[in-house]
């Protein structure tokens, strides 16, 4: 029991491992927003196509915003000397940057988020013990929100902590943890991590539930099918094969009710028994064909047609002679 919770948590560290560390590079697309159900029906190709797109458009709006109000933040329209270019540029990076990379590979977006608010927080402990700025803030929770909604969520945890341990680390540099939002950024992480830990298992039920449900109907109708092909293989054996039948057993019995039958009408009801026969044959392998389970798959082995010759000895066995010409073009 031992070796095999050590064994489970051993591949736990590998696949955390696998996705923070060597596929943090890896690209992952956002896919577009799943649009269907009956209101989805009335509107046109053109409207869908930009409904499915609305998380992006919403993450892009979302960097745009954060542009701008990093952009009020550390210019003064008023004052030149107040204006703090370099730390406005680097708040624009640190924010907007790791927003729009979470639309092609969201971990590496929250290891950028995460040093941005390294570099962002870091020279200005001195005069301010917010390890969490107000853009950095929202957009690094938005980061990790969007990234927990495409992971497992033993990953999202693991954001949670490091965040959480970075945040520590910069107030802690500044001597000042009463006035830090270390605490409120915490827990608003926590909350909306779980909520997108919730929302991300109910997404997978309802896409297995529907991934279930096409299956049974799916076998639901393959079932039918095959029941139906049963039903008329079963009626086409019994009307066809009863008249046949019928033909080869009065085939067979007709030379004996006349005393003094031609030998040319004996060899003619000789031969409309062994088609009679032959006919049950075929009919039977081709029903044997309509009960197969797999539709695609033949139950019987094809049997070879009639050529041409054997098709006029038929005739002329029957009392029917056939006269032809063999053209040059067929073989």
């Amino acid at each position: 029991m031992t070796e095999t919770r050590y064994k489970t948590f051993q591949g736990g560290l590998y696949a955390l491992h696998r996705e923070l560390f060597a596929g943090a590079l890896a690209a992952r697309r956002l896919p577009p927003l799943p649009v269907a159900g009956p209101v989805a029906g009335m509107l046109s190709e053109r409207v869908r196509s930009m409904v499915s797109r609305l998380p992006q458009l919403a993450i892009g709006a979302s960097a745009a915003v954060l542009v701008w109000l990093n952009w009020s933040l550390c210019w003064d329209p008023y004052d030149y000397a107040q204006r703090d270019t370099l730390r406005g540029v680097l708040l624009m990076l640190a924010t907007a940057g790791p927003l729009v990379l979470t639309l092609f590979r969201p971990i590496a977006a929250w290891w950028l988020s995460l040093g941005g608010i390294v570099v962002v927080t870091v020279p200005r402990l001195v005069t301010d013990p917010l390890p969490f700025p107000e853009p950095v803030f929202i957009s690094h929770l938005t980061v990790m929100v969007l990234v927990a909604l495409r992971s497992h969520p033993v990953v999202a945890a693991v954001l949670w902590l490091c965040t959480v341990a970075v945040g520590a680390a910069s107030a802690a540099l500044a001597h000042d943890l009463e006035r830090s939002n270390l605490a409120a950024f915490s827990l608003w992480a926590a909350l909306v991590l779980i909520g997108a830990v919730f929302a991300r298992a109910w997404y997978d039920m309802r896409a297995r539930a529907a991934a279930s449900h096409d299956a049974s109907l799916a076998e639901r109708s393959k079932r039918t099918v095959l029941e139906e092909r049963t039903t008329i293989a079963r009626e086409l054996h019994d009307v066809v094969a009863h008249h046949m039948s019928v033909v080869a057993i009065q085939a067979e019995a007709a030379p004996y009710r006349v005393e003094s039958i031609p030998p040319e009408l004996a060899a003619s009801l000789a031969t409309i028994r062994e088609n009679a026969v032959a006919a049950l044959a075929e009919l039977r392998r081709v029903l044997g064909v309509i009960r197969v389970s797999d539709c695609g798959a033949s139950g019987a082995p094809e049997a070879p047609q009639p050529t041409l010759g054997e098709l006029a000895s038929r005739f002329h066995h029957g009392g029917c002679p056939m006269l032809g010409r063999k053209s040059e073009k067929c073989p």
